[in-house]
């Protein structure tokens, strides 16, 4: 008879599994029959590719209940996910996020009029402004280690969403001691994307 706290460490495991398996260590008592669970790591290196992919589905997630009704239903019509979906594979070709099934992909007249990065001890305080507030409904921020010279969409950070021309303040924490380079761009809800800011930067000590 078997204990909880028994390990399997010299048991030969089992077709197919890879990982080791122990006893769930909840009690002392002996038990009849063998309860264990796999020793598990998680799997998530928080990759530039993943957090950007995360950013425009947070993004959609945030857009939807804003959405009008006919605008949900002709999401709706052909898949829930869609949306996002939909939205996703036009940031990885540099086009913004869009409620229509049909967006535009001329360039945006929105531009970022004043950019600016100041550090802190762990964290990097951003701000940007935009020049217009027609069609606005986002900010997407880019950051890189080094230089962005050429906006890459696999360094998006944030989609903050905004429908002004007030000032957007985000702070990029918690952040390792380095130098981090930032720009942005404007997203209206038609498709179209703005030109980028220029490249703003601050060193964590």
């Amino acid at each position: 008879m078997a204990t909880y706290t028994e390990l399997l460490e010299d048991w030969p495991l089992p077709i197919g599994l890879r990982r080791p398996m122990t006893y769930v260590p909840i009690s002392e008592k002996p038990c009849t029959r063998n309860i264990v669970s796999r020793r598990t790591r998680p799997h998530d290196p928080k990759t530039a590719k993943q957090i950007a992919c995360r950013t425009v589905w947070l993004f959609c997630h945030y857009q939807w209940p804003r959405m009008t009704e006919a605008q949900r239903l002709a999401w709706g019509d052909i898949a829930p996910n869609l949306f996002p979906a939909f939205s996703l594979t036009r940031w990885l070709a540099l086009q913004s996020p869009s409620r229509s099934h049909y967006a535009s992909d001329d360039p945006s007249s929105i531009t970022i009029t004043a950019a600016s990065a100041t550090p802190g001890r762990i964290a990097i305080a951003l701000s940007f402004t935009p020049s217009s507030a027609t069609l606005l409904w986002g900010i997407v921020i880019l950051r890189s280690p080094t230089e962005i010279i050429t906006p890459d969409p696999f360094t998006a950070i944030l989609i903050y969403p905004t429908i002004t021309t007030a000032p957007i303040h985000y702070l990029d924490s918690p952040l390792k001691p380095g130098a981090y380079h930032y720009r942005a761009a404007a997203c209206e809800l038609t498709g179209k994307l703005g030109p980028f800011s220029s490249d703003v930067f601050a060193t964590i000590p």
